[in-house]
């Protein structure tokens, strides 16, 4: 079973080659599951009813979806990578419900078929992992707290890696690694490896935020709503073998709290088939020169309501997503709010390939 120190991947995404190895103790039992002394990892049978916590040094499978049930708390935590990893089959799915909580510190959560982690899993057919080999970590109306984890080869169609769903699920997603999760194949889906899925939370910096996490070579990295507030201190692999949509997807076109969004050196996608709503404050952060922050719309328009704020830093781009295919996008409608930031404070903003008229209803300064 390899392990490694996710701490150092923060600041260089290393090959698995270079990882040291260590063998498991043999075979057990833990919360929710049964072992057999022919087999060298715990198959989780059955769902997680009370407080449970998965031992170091195992290797957990699960081929069907195990709820964690109300009022349960699942632990998973090791002081390093790889010392317990969760195997998926094709069917798995560990599902937080209700007032449940997962909480995970240097788990690694995998296909059945990865060969860099864990025991090996019966019946794998010496297929080696790929993108949705599994369904996915899913947090409805509960409670996830994912440290130093590793999440891979999730996705199985319309299955985000991790899928935070429904009012009240709240997940924080720290320091994580997510590597080759697929997802559906296409432009507009945004079934991204982490989707919080509009829940109407309450999004903030404690316990229901992205941060200090690595993406790479997953269909699409995040699915977030209009009001969620992404900082800075991601990483995203931009190779030719990086994500294939590159992007953050919005997925949702309303807002029900205030928001920042941070320079990414990727772009924030608005590709849905609906007017996005300002009704709240955005603010989008400026980058550099060298990596502007850039907004990418499908074909609709970004209205600013009267009740909205909406502020764009220096080194901002707006832009169309379509751009190969000739499509422009609405523009930047003023919907008759006085909250709107402009290049009197701001510089080096571009606003491209529009096909409207991008302020009306209130005289303030056009950007071009």
């Amino acid at each position: 079973m390899k392990k490694f120190n996710l701490s150092a991947l923060l600041f260089s995404v290393v090959l698995f080659s270079s990882l040291a190895g260590c063998s498991l103790l043999g075979a057990g039992t833990g919360g929710g599951g049964t072992g057999s002394l022919d087999k060298k990892y715990v198959e989780v049978k059955t769902d997680i009813t009370s407080d449970t916590t998965w031992e170091s040094g195992k290797t957990y499978y699960i081929n069907k979806d195990i709820y964690v049930k109300e009022g349960a708390k699942l632990t998973i935590k090791a002081e390093s990578l790889g010392d317990i990893v969760v195997k998926f089959g094709p069917n798995g799915r560990l599902r937080i419900y209700e007032a449940s909580v997962l909480d995970a510190d240097h788990a690694c959560f995998t296909s059945y078929r990865d060969k860099e982690f864990g025991e090996e899993i019966s019946g794998n057919g010496g297929i080696s992992a790929a993108p949705n080999d599994w369904k996915g970590i899913y947090v409805y109306k509960g409670t996830a707290k994912l440290d130093n984890c590793y999440i891979a080869y999730a996705g199985n169609g319309d299955y985000p890696a991790v899928l935070v769903e429904a009012s009240n699920a709240k997940a924080r997603i720290n320091e994580c690694w997510f590597a080759k999760n697929g997802g559906k194949d296409s432009a507009t889906s945004g079934t991204a490896a982490v989707t919080y899925k509009y829940t109407a939370a309450d999004y903030n910096a404690e316990d229901n935020c992205v941060t200090g996490t690595i993406f790479n070579e997953n269909i699409w990295d995040i699915s977030m709503p209009l009001d969620f507030t992404l900082d800075g201190s991601n990483m995203f692999q931009t190779s030719e073998k990086a994500s294939k949509y590159q992007g953050i997807f919005i997925n949702h076109y309303e807002m029900s709290t205030s928001a920042v969004w941070a320079s990414q050196y990727v772009p924030y996608c608005l590709l849905g088939s609906n007017a996005y709503n300002v009704s709240e404050s955005l603010k989008i952060d400026g980058g550099s020169e060298t990596y502007p922050t850039q907004v990418m719309v499908g074909t609709k328009t970004i209205k600013i309501l009267k009740t909205g704020s909406f502020k764009v830093g220096e080194n901002s781009i707006f832009t169309n997503y379509f751009k190969d295919a000739g499509t422009p996008w609405g523009g930047i409608v003023n919907m008759g709010s006085q909250r709107f930031y402009s290049s009197n404070t701001s510089k080096n903003i571009i606003i491209e390939n529009w096909e409207k008229q991008i302020f009306t209803n209130y005289e303030t300064e056009v950007i071009q």
